[in-house]
């Protein structure tokens, strides 16, 4: 049998008075925030409506009811069925996060329906180790074009390393969020700077999954254990 657990927010007039309501930008600043400690690669869902009332159902069984007004997101990650809900109390901030079984909550995955590559450009923040969360920007950082990634289409993308002009063939499974470079080549310019680093994983074709989240994107490599953050740009 399911267990029903109702958590119901009492506000009483003199707290609710002193304490200002939290903003989907407040709220979206405290997920981000969460989700840097994140060591697997997820694909990120969120709604841009409040919420007076959610159920779900929890990866124990039981049926979690809330009452009250709140911002929810949601993980899955990219290597099980497993997920994660963040939901942000609008009243005063406060995180509760909720472990599911569920694939994909059906009223959260239609908000992420655009969340595609095709037709995307972004620009390399750096690399990024998995385990310590250390961030190596690259070198040369003056450069407009270096580190920038294009998917022009659902199939094809280009990018710039330190010194060349590159592209390449990918085939994409946005369900499991995995990502295969099937070709890639360019020019063979000698690299600056950090060039072999951001060039390597594209040669070796080791990029294996990715996430993306509002304006971040993330491909993973090395077995998960680093990956490649961008920023998107205007195309």
């Amino acid at each position: 049998m399911k267990q029903l657990i109702i958590l119901t927010a009492i506000l009483f007039a003199s707290v609710s008075s002193a304490m200002a309501q939290i903003s989907k930008t407040q709220a979206d600043e405290i997920v981000s925030e969460r989700l840097e400690k994140e060591t697997q690669a997820y694909t990120f869902f969120d709604r841009d409506t409040i919420h007076t009332e959610f159920e779900v159902l929890t990866a124990n069984g039981e049926i979690l009811k809330l009452n009250y007004r709140c911002w929810i997101y949601y993980i899955l990650y990219t290597s099980s069925n497993a997920g994660l809900y963040m939901i942000i109390n609008e009243s005063n901030g406060n995180l509760l996060e909720v472990r599911t079984s569920n694939a994909k909550p059906e009223d959260i995955e239609q908000n992420n329906e655009n969340d595609t590559l095709q037709v995307t450009k972004w620009k390399l923040i750096g690399i990024v180790d998995v385990q310590t969360s250390d961030l190596t920007e690259l070198e040369p950082k003056d450069c407009e074009k270096c580190y920038t990634l294009t998917f022009d289409t659902d199939s094809t993308f280009l990018t710039f390393s330190s010194t060349n002009e590159l592209q390449g063939l990918y085939k994409v499974d946005y369900l499991s969020q995995t990502i295969q470079i099937a070709d890639f080549g360019g020019t063979k310019i000698n690299e600056i700077g950090n060039g072999n680093l951001y060039v390597k994983p594209f040669w070796e074709m080791t990029i294996q999954s990715f996430s993306i989240q509002k304006n971040e994107l993330k491909l993973f490599y090395n077995e998960n254990k680093n990956y490649l953050l961008f920023k998107s740009l205007e195309l």
